[in-house]
Parts: C-alpha cells; sequence; structure tokens
C-alpha cells in the first residue's frame, strides 16, 4: 500500500507529483479521500487513475467524501474546489460515496475488498490452499533431497573422481552419471519453484 506520507521526499531530477503518478500504473486499487476541500494534486491523481481504468480496467477507483462537520471554517476557496470536483464526478457519470469517520470508511471499504475478493479481481496474493501448502513444501523437500543423495554418491565415488582429475584412462567416469543427474534435478526444481513464487 501506498499513501504519500511513505513515498520518499527526496526530491529527485524531476516533479515529484510525477513520482505519485507513476504509482497509480501498478496499483489495483486508488482510494481518494476529500473533505472540505480538492487540491490540485488529488484532482490529478484521479483523473490519471480514470484514464488508466478506462485504458487497462485497472486500478479500481473509489471516492469517498467525508461528512463530518468541520471544526474550522472553510474559504470560499476551498469550498469552491470541492464543489466542482463534485460536479466534475456527476458530469462523467460518476457517484461518490461518504462516510461520517474512519470507522464507517473502514467497514464501507473492507465491504468493497469483500467483493474485489470474490469476483477474483486480485489475482497475486490470494491465500493459498493447504494442498499447495504441501505440494510447495513436498517440492523443497525433493529438491534438498536429490541435491543431498547427489553429494553423498559424489563423496563415495571420490576415487573415481580422482582417477578422472589424475588422467587415468581407466576411470569408470559413467559412474559420476547418477550423482550429477540428481543435482542437475535437485538445482532446476529449486529454480522452477522460484521462479513461480
Amino acid at each position: 500500500m501506498k499513501i504519500w506520507e511513505t513515498v520518499s521526499e527526496e526530491l529527485g531530477a524531476g516533479r515529484k507529483q510525477n513520482e505519485y503518478n507513476s504509482i497509480l500504473k501498478t496499483a489495483d486499487v486508488v482510494i481518494v479521500l476529500f473533505w472540505t476541500k480538492v487540491g490540485m494534486y488529488t484532482e490529478e491523481e484521479y483523473r490519471n487513475a480514470i484514464a488508466l481504468r478506462e485504458k487497462n480496467d485497472r486500478p479500481k477507483v473509489y471516492v469517498y467524501e467525508k461528512k463530518e462537520k468541520p471544526t474550522h471554517p472553510i474559504s470560499i476557496e476551498d469550498e469552491t474546489t470541492k464543489l466542482r470536483f463534485i460536479e466534475a464526478l456527476k458530469a462523467g457519470g460518476k457517484f461518490h460515496a461518504h462516510f461520517r469517520d474512519s470507522i464507517e470508511l473502514e467497514r464501507k471499504f473492507l465491504e468493497e475488498l469483500d467483493q474485489l475478493f470474490n469476483e477474483g479481481y486480485f489475482k497475486n496474493g490470494e491465500k493459498e490452499t493447504v494442498l499447495e501448502s504441501i505440494f510447495k513444501f513436498a517440492k523443497r523437500i525433493l529438491g534438498i533431497s536429490f541435491v543431498l543423495a547427489s553429494i553423498v554418491m559424489f563423496y563415495f565415488r571420490r576415487d573415481v573422481i580422482n582417477r578422472w582429475t589424475g588422467g587415468d584412462p581407466n576411470s569408470p567416469i559413467h559412474e559420476l552419471i547418477a550423482p550429477l543427474f540428481l543435482a542437475i534435478i535437485g538445482i532446476l526444481i529449486f529454480i522452477f519453484r522460484f521462479k513461480k513464487k
């Protein structure tokens, strides 16, 4: 999860907002929250997220307005930014949700997340089944077993290795094929397992 407070404060070479906008390109879900005003950067991030959604069918975009009465006076300028944003949403045929406090926001969004999981929207990071866990563990053990077996076999055939490295043309080099084969298979199992993650 990325929020602007967790993005590096390093200024970089370009416009900082571009860094925030680039995060949207890999996002599955974008949540836009506003209360008494909608800042220019919030509006820019919303427009970028919607453009990506229309182009790639990702990310899902959720807009929530806090409806709690503000404890401080609101300027006409701030109120105007909020009203303009809401009118732009309506003009695009979109409607935003409301929340009173963080508890209601959490409840509403958890309901949305449940629906997304039920629809199969999230392809990665899903909880694996018990059978998948057992299969993954079995592959790990199998890979380790093959590599260990090959090491043991190489150890007991070290005389063959010594004769072969010493230049003996009669050394039974074919006896090293089995441990070499086991080592390769064990390594391949590990490579395949890590690539599948």
